[in-house]
């Protein structure tokens, strides 16, 4: 799969207890077999990804709201992931886990992990002709996605980049997915986060993708 630069490591400052979130709480594990362990301990759990999750909203409420499911967010944004981890904390959230670093990494780690809902929500579209290299949502990272899906799981990519969204509809009209997923689209979907609060005040409507696995593999 070719390598993703779509976000880079942004900075922010860190306050003394995100530091220490960062330095010792066991929900976030930070290597593949940290994940493989934490994952023997729930042998019969559904499992849920989500990928850039930013400060965490709709990860962590999803989480509360579905105490049965593991949810695995993966971010590089430091004070998001700290976020996060300080408020697993606080509500004793005992099903939410962050791995921190590049989702297209993780994903090349995931060959024996099957999850059955992978959200992707207001990727960065890089609108800029220079950057489009950046993009996470490119055929190959979206293949590999898919095949991460348990039969009839469910990717779901939301964007409120118009621009974006033409081209993810694209993507997933290559072969490569159409014969793994079927598609549904859903226009002008309501917010679900703080990020698509502010979209959808600044004028700019959030279109989603859902992706869902077939039984078997399709001719296309």
């Amino acid at each position: 799969m070719k390598k993703a630069t779509s976000y880079q490591r942004r900075s922010g400052r860190l306050s003394h207890n995100q530091k220490d979130q960062l330095a010792s709480n066991p929900f976030l594990l930070r290597t593949h077999d940290a994940l493989i362990d934490m994952l023997k301990a729930y042998p019969s759990k559904a499992l849920a990804l989500e990928i850039g999750f930013g400060m965490g909203e709709h990860l962590l409420q999803n989480a509360l709201q579905n105490p049965d499911i593991i949810y695995i967010g993966i971010d590089i944004y430091r004070p998001g992931i700290a976020r996060v981890l300080q408020i697993i904390d606080e509500k004793k959230l005992p099903n939410c886990y962050v791995l921190e670093g590049d989702a297209v990494d993780h994903l090349a780690s995931f060959s024996t992990i099957h999850f059955h809902t992978i959200d992707i929500h207001h990727p960065d579209p890089w609108p800029k002709k220079r950057h489009k290299k950046r993009q996470l949502l490119h055929q190959d990272f979206i293949t590999a996605a898919c095949k991460l899906l348990e039969e009839n799981g469910k990717l779901q990519i939301i964007t409120d980049d118009f621009s974006y969204f033409e081209h993810i509809l694209e993507q997933i009209s290559m072969p490569s997915i159409a014969s793994l997923v079927e598609a549904s689209i859903t226009r002008n979907r309501p917010p679900n986060s703080k990020y698509g609060r502010k979209a959808v005040a600044e004028g700019r409507e959030i279109n989603a993708i859902d992706l869902t696995r077939r039984a078997e593999p399709v001719a296309i």
